[in-house]
């Protein structure tokens, strides 16, 4: 490097160590130029390097006013960039990050959809192979780290014991703990030092991980659900005034619409002539699928199935609905309830799930113990129990405003993060 250039360097690392933001946007091209080719943060050899690449990828927005300006960069690891559960969660952590100051850079060992939202965001993402294999030198680069899921659990045993300030999201069901996607369960230690906080998106996914390790402390961190300002107030009704259930989600096995499908059999015909189910999910089980589409012909009057729907276009099902059905059979907390909550939509919910305790304090619907009669009851109750839906549309707001919100969120954060100073201070 021209001496000039390692001059001119040497003079923006102390100004930016001593966190000048004004001084900050006057260099900012500066450094982009002398940046270019550092594209990749840990390829960057020296933590002066490493620095401009950061800055390089700055947002520009002013630091929130909970934490200091300098220092705030934070590492989100992934198991990948999927649009499915705990990636979403990854990104909407990387938003809000974003919102009260950090800027947030996400790590995964695979590429995918997930990185085009990731940009539209202006959030940097890394696709590296060995992303599970980060060395404590690049590590200590951040604020704080975040692990997403059980997957990265090389992290973990990389990260356990140090002065790196960690938080392991688990967002893991019963299944995965059965697979081979879960590294063998003895390869979690056996205990966790002051710098790893653990946090889990529900009851349900904290007593799963405490079934093999007890002595965890497990906090409880769930995602949010944006907001649409759509809660209705009434009792939805179609023009023939049928109740209406709506179930969202992948057709497959662990969401477990087979069972339904044989409880709408099972029911009489002057009850089905009286309400509607309307199936959504993309097909990812053939079986299950085939078993919707020939109740469908049977019943063309009261069966809908929807493979596909536009994102942006979900909510007009919510509105449409009386109730939402949940079926699954094992899910941590599945995201669909909670978006029919924001609609002040109850739910008849399988009791293994997430929701179990939450509709237990809130009283937002009917819950059912994963029996086809139990599930047969509760159908029996939401079209006869007609007085107490507006109760239960006022408590699923309640639901929405009190535990899902993004301000909820940005305060479980900030609380977390806290909790985590004060744990590594011990």
């Amino acid at each position: 490097m021209p001496e000039y250039e390692e001059k001119t360097i040497n003079k923006l690392h102390a100004r930016l160590s001593a966190t000048d933001h004004s001084y900050f946007r006057f260099t900012f091209n500066l450094i982009t130029y002398l940046s270019e080719k550092f594209e990749n943060p840990f390829e960057i050899t020296s933590r002066k390097k490493r620095m401009h690449w950061i800055c390089k990828h700055l947002n520009k927005k002013k630091p929130g006013p909970h934490f200091k300006k300098d220092s705030n960069y934070i590492l989100i690891a992934t198991h990948e960039l999927s649009l499915t559960g705990a990636p979403i969660a990854a990104l909407k952590l990387a938003i809000v990050l974003t919102q009260i100051g950090f800027m947030p850079i996400i790590v995964s060992p695979t590429d995918g959809p997930l990185g085009k939202k990731l940009k539209d965001e202006k959030i940097t993402y890394v696709v590296r192979s060995d992303a599970f294999k980060l060395k404590i030198k690049e590590l200590k680069e951040f604020k704080y780290v975040f692990i997403n899921t059980l997957l990265p659990i090389e992290l973990i045993k990389t990260l356990n014991g140090t002065k790196i300030p960690t938080i392991w999201w688990i967002h893991e069901a019963k299944a995965s703990y059965n697979t081979s996607n879960i590294s063998n369960i003895d390869e979690m230690p056996a205990s966790l030092s002051n710098n790893i906080l653990t946090v889990a998106v529900s009851d349900y996914a904290k007593n799963l991980l405490m079934q093999y390790r007890k002595n965890y402390e497990i906090s409880i961190l769930r995602y949010y659900v944006p907001r649409h300002n759509c809660h209705g107030t009434k009792q939805s009704k179609s023009n023939n005034g049928k109740t209406i259930f709506c179930i969202i989600g992948t057709i497959d096995k662990r969401k477990n619409q087979k069972e339904l499908v044989a409880v709408i059999k099972d029911l009489p015909r002057a009850v089905i002539n009286s309400a509607e189910f309307i199936f959504v999910g993309y097909p990812a089980d053939i079986e299950t699928t085939q078993s919707i589409l020939e109740l469908q012909k049977e019943l063309p009057q009261s069966i809908q199935y929807v493979e596909q729907i536009d994102p942006q276009q979900i909510g007009s099902i919510y509105e449409r609905a009386d109730y939402l059905i949940c079926t699954s059979i094992d899910d941590p907390l599945p995201t669909v309830v909670a978006e029919s909550f924001e609609h002040s939509k109850p739910a008849i919910c399988s009791k293994n799930t997430g929701f179990t305790e939450i509709f237990n304090e809130y009283k937002c619907g009917y819950l059912y113990n994963n029996s086809k009669d139990d599930l047969k009851r509760c159908i029996y109750s939401a079209l006869n129990q007609k007085e107490i839906y507006s109760e239960f549309q006022k408590n699923c707001y309640r639901v929405y405003t009190e535990l899902f919100t993004k301000e909820v969120f940005e305060k479980n954060i900030i609380r977390i993060l806290s909790e985590l100073n004060r744990k590594m201070q011990k």
